[in-house]
């Protein structure tokens, strides 16, 4: 992976807000003169640029009103939706094609960028306690080649997490092993602890071509 810095669709949910709405209508806006190319795509031009439109009216009355910012929240989740639906037909048509990604105007350079390596390893990972007693939200530098990313917490020093595949996950303790595959989205919060218990954590990123690194194994102690 080229270490400056690469726009691709998913980088859309981490713009600066004031950034999304014309990243949106670029994507329309390449969507519509490469028609041809994207007639699989669940959100064709026409409605992508209709919601840069109607995100850049969002925007200016976001801090007008608890309303606006209502609505701009919402408006701002169904973008998401639409932009990763759109994201994971392009991946696919990619593979036979991977100039498709520079049609698809999914970065602002113009070599085409196709994502056909594993994300890299979690980065900047720290916890961050929530109101609910032990519960803890994981906070972290998300690569923008990844879909998703999976944690494995554990109370027990003994239990070792590897990689075992390039899409499975190996969790042992002595004889005991458990293999996990990994085929869904996972959210980045951690369930409730006890007080005072060491925990072990590892995070791994994933999408279509494989698995990240795994992080740490991080250490902490549980401190409500």
């Amino acid at each position: 992976m080229s270490k400056k810095k690469i726009y691709c669709l998913r980088e859309f949910e981490y713009l600066v807000q004031s950034e999304q709405p014309s990243y949106l209508a670029r994507h329309g806006s390449e969507l519509t003169t490469n028609a041809g190319s994207f007639a699989t795509v669940p959100h064709n031009g026409a409605a992508i640029s209709a919601k840069a439109i109607e995100l850049l009216t969002a925007f200016a009355m976001k801090s007008k009103s608890k309303k606006g910012k209502r609505d701009y929240d919402k408006l701002i989740l169904v973008c998401i939706e639409m932009i990763t639906a759109n994201y994971l037909t392009i991946d696919v048509l990619a593979l036979a094609n991977k100039n498709v990604i520079g049609l698809a105007g999914l970065k602002s350079t113009d070599k085409p960028f196709v994502r056909t390596t594993k994300p890299d390893m979690v980065k900047n990972l720290e916890y961050i306690f929530s109101k609910q007693a032990g519960e803890m939200d994981v906070k972290y530098k998300f690569d923008k080649l990844a879909y998703s990313a999976l944690f494995f917490t554990t109370t027990n020093p003994q239990v070792k997490i590897t990689l075992a595949d390039d899409f499975q996950v190996r969790i042992a303790l002595g004889d005991t092993i458990v293999d996990v595959n990994i085929t869904s989205k996972v959210k980045t919060t951690l369930k409730k602890q006890t007080k005072a218990t060491i925990i072990k954590t590892v995070g791994t990123l994933f999408n279509p071509n494989g698995l990240s690194p795994l992080s740490g194994p991080i250490e902490i102690v549980v401190a409500r």
